[in-house]
């Protein structure tokens, strides 16, 4: 039996009258809470009321509390879930959208709407390249939301039309299937960064702390290392083994920042191939700012799959080029900075070749980073972004928006 919420009367809808309910049952830290945590710091700036339902002592958790975000403990069962879900939208009293990051909140946000009266409008975010993994979810999700946000081009791509690369060397790759349905409801958006906490500035607190002198080139790659691929680490541990051997006399040092299981066999690969003095390998670091001001250049090969690339955009916004492959929405990620090179996402060669160019161009000068920076602030920040999603949520209401 469906409960019923007495509608509310309003002729002139402002972003007041909208209460969004952000639901993020993981929250540990990674892009997806980032996006939803910077979402829903956009909104509230706006003047949205936002609630955000998250794990409590969580990374997302904590960061919420710092910017003043109201939250919910998330529920630990799907069912549990379901329930605070229906009440939460039963209480708002208000026009009510209940938005999802991640595909194991997907279900429960869509019971929990489809059984209220009047229904809360559902909004699905994918942070994937890759449409949901059950045939269920491919199948129905689109006739049961009112949109199915694509954090890139090339996830929309996805979402609406499949992919096959049957030739490729990541099984992830070789077929993704597309969603079912009414692909009008596919919308892209494109996320956000802080342009205040990325931003260029002195890096030499890192550099000190890992022992490299202000001669010395540094290349990052940051993100996690988890099996078969991580982000491209044993990719890179190859090209700089080739790369020492190309220039045995040059001043240079690569940091491997971020954790995962392929962690011993990084630890093993830098012992047999005799690394220890060219490699840094250093667990996860929330002040990631830092470590981008610490270097002179982020190397990003890739997963077995990347919607987007978020690392690649703080990157530019703290004034350094940047090294990728050529993989899935990553050349978006790249095309809003333009600094630095595209390269074959499973080649050794073309990433010690472009590692090679890099280091002999040098760093780039204090202009320039500031020029990087601006160009990424104006492009891709979270107010934006925050932007782009109330123009949504307003459409879906199918009523003028008056912001106040």
């Amino acid at each position: 039996m469906c409960a019923v919420v007495p509608p509310r009367r309003a002729f002139l809808v402002t972003n007041r009258d909208i209460a969004i309910v952000m639901v993020n049952s993981i929250g540990k830290g990674g892009g997806t809470d980032d996006q939803s945590l910077l979402l829903s710091r956009g909104l509230r700036q706006l003047g949205y009321s936002v609630e955000l339902v998250a794990p409590p002592a969580s990374w997302l958790w904590e960061e919420a509390e710092r910017w003043g975000i109201p939250r919910k403990p998330a529920a630990r069962t799907k069912g549990g879930l379901i329930g605070q879900l229906r009440r939460l939208a039963s209480s708002t009293g208000a026009r009510c959208i209940l938005h999802a990051h991640h595909g194991r909140d997907y279900w429960p946000v869509v019971v929990a709407a489809h059984s209220l009266l009047p229904r809360p409008k559902i909004v699905l975010s994918r942070h994937l390249a890759k449409s949901p993994g059950s045939f269920a979810s491919r199948l129905w999700l689109l006739s049961l939301v009112d949109a199915f946000v694509a954090v890139s081009r090339f996830t929309g791509q996805v979402l609406r039309e499949g992919r096959m690369e049957l030739a490729s060397p990541e099984p992830e790759r070789r077929f993704r299937p597309g969603m079912r349905g009414d692909a009008q409801k596919i919308r892209v958006i494109l996320g956000g960064i802080d342009p205040q906490r990325f931003s260029p500035g002195e890096g030499s607190s890192f550099r000190k702390r890992w022992g490299i002198g202000p001669e010395e080139f540094l290349f990052v790659l940051v993100g996690n290392c988890d099996r078969p691929r991580g982000k491209g680490q044993l990719l890179l541990l190859e090209a700089t083994r080739r790369l020492r051997a190309s220039f045995p006399q040059a001043r240079w040092r690569c940091a491997l920042v971020g954790r995962g299981s392929l962690e011993s066999i990084l630890r093993d690969r830098v012992a047999q191939w005799g690394l220890k003095g060219q490699i840094i390998l250093w667990p996860y670091e929330e002040r990631i700012e830092e470590v981008y001001r610490a270097a002179d250049c982020l190397v990003h090969p890739g997963g077995g799959t990347e919607a987007f690339g978020l690392v690649i955009v703080q990157a530019f916004a703290c004034g350094i080029p940047v090294i990728a492959g050529r993989l899935d929405g990553i050349p978006e990620a790249f095309e809003i900075g333009q600094c630095g090179r595209l390269v074959d996402p499973d080649s050794v060669e073309d990433l010690a070749q472009a590692m090679a160019e890099t280091m002999q161009k040098g760093r780039l000068a204090w202009e320039e980073k500031i020029r990087l920076h601006r160009r990424v602030a104006s492009a891709f920040s979270y107010e934006k972004f925050a932007g782009e999603m109330a123009d949504l949520y307003a459409e879906l209401f199918r009523v003028g928006l008056r912001r106040s």
